[in-house]
């Protein structure tokens, strides 16, 4: 699904501020364009879609069109309201 032009210009923000040396991981390019949001998947076909929220947004190299997905669940400001990060942090 298309992204509404304030979130996409939300993800760019948060990628400049949390990633802003990204790399593509194939071609090494340092340009980028933002793709879709992804809805989640239904685990029976025959089950009613519904309108749930998308849980991914993509970043596409627009060099070699290699995508990186980003859980925007976890990204802070991307509901007005605010977005808690409900897992528990990993270190390793």
């Amino acid at each position: 699904m298309k992204m509404a032009d304030e979130l996409q210009s939300r993800l760019e923000n948060w990628v400049r501020d949390k990633c802003s040396h990204l790399k593509c991981a194939l071609c090494q390019s340092v340009r980028w364009k933002v793709g879709d949001l992804l809805l989640p998947v239904r685990a029976n076909p025959a089950d009613e879609p519904s309108a749930e929220e998308p849980l991914m947004a993509q970043l596409v190299c627009k060099n070699c069109a290699h995508v990186v997905l980003f859980d925007v669940r976890r990204i802070i400001g991307w509901r007005e309201e605010g977005v808690i990060d409900p897992s528990k942090t990993m270190i390793f």
